[in-house]
């Protein structure tokens, strides 16, 4: 080892020692970054919203509700939403596009300055997200489906009024049973009680289209009945695929397939916008939709 280093190495050590002394080992350790006391959340993490949408977010301090944060949006849009204090968050209106920004929620617990984001995707003008199937309520629709207006494939002439905003029906129509006591027909307009099998179908068997107008500042509830009438429970059924597209781009929005609905299936939608929908075979003699139902 060079004498000069034997020499030196204490002088390069003074200024250390006598830090430490000065300040002591334990402050010295409280230099390094600390954990927070506290975790602050927002609930939902991530939503997606037609535009002009509400939704109430909420602020959690270690899982417990919390009313004392600032709420902000942190978004690239020329146009953003916009959030109240209570944190009511509320889409742009007017957008074409779909875009994603963030909610942010800011507060100061005890010495921790704390922040949470959630992610609000803004849904384009015609939309569509698949909400749920229900294989439960069968062809008894009436008190479940259709206050907002309904289109049944064995009406004569389907409602084409404002409260049904279907602007293109397929054209080819099939009969099953009529009437018919099977709970998994559809049940005609009210106050009538019977039953009616019938469907929309195309007489090659690959698809059938029809196109909605609905508003675009909302999300409208669109439920799509599907049965299987003619196949037995026992054997391989149809199977099909229910796609939404923009009517204008023909960009797919959303899509579904389902099989084995030998009881009957609603698919429910939340539509904006003009949207075609398209039922597509998959497997089986034919595709078939019965009735499509608003709100």
């Amino acid at each position: 080892m060079p004498d000069w280093f034997v020499m030196f190495t204490p002088l390069l050590l003074l200024p250390i020692v006598a830090l430490l002394r000065f300040v002591g080992c334990d402050q010295l350790l409280n230099l390094r970054p600390t954990t927070p006391a506290h975790m602050l959340a927002v609930s939902p993490m991530e939503v997606q919203l037609f535009r002009g949408q509400s939704l109430k977010f909420t602020a959690t301090l270690d899982g417990t509700v919390t009313a004392q944060v600032n709420w902000s949006v942190l978004s690239g849009s020329a146009t953003p939403g916009q959030i109240t204090s209570d944190g009511t968050y509320t889409a742009p209106a007017n957008v074409s596009d779909g875009f994603s920004e963030q909610v942010v929620a800011a507060g100061t617990f005890g010495s921790d300055q704390l922040t949470a984001t959630a992610t609000v995707k803004i849904l384009p003008g015609n939309s569509a997200v698949f909400v749920r199937f229900d294989d439960l309520t069968q062809g008894s629709w009436q008190g479940v489906y259709g206050g907002g207006g309904f289109a049944l494939a064995h009406l004569p002439q389907p409602d084409t009024s404002p409260s049904v905003p279907i602007l293109n029906f397929p054209t080819q129509i099939f009969k099953w049973e009529d009437p018919s006591v099977l709970v998994k027909s559809l049940e005609g307009p009210p106050p009538g009680t019977g039953r009616y099998a019938y469907t929309w179908y195309d007489p090659n068997g690959q698809a059938i289209a029809f196109i909605f107008n609905l508003p675009t500042d909302k999300a409208s509830q669109v439920a799509v009945y599907c049965v299987d009438w003619d196949t037995p429970a026992n054997q391989p059924g149809r199977q099909q695929t229910i796609t939404m597209l923009d009517a204008a781009s023909s960009a797919t929005l959303a899509t579904q397939s389902i099989a084995s609905f030998q009881n009957g299936v609603y698919l429910v939608w939340n539509l904006s916008g003009q949207v075609r929908m398209e039922a597509t075979l998959g497997a089986g003699a034919s595709v078939v939709v019965s009735g499509i139902f608003f709100g």
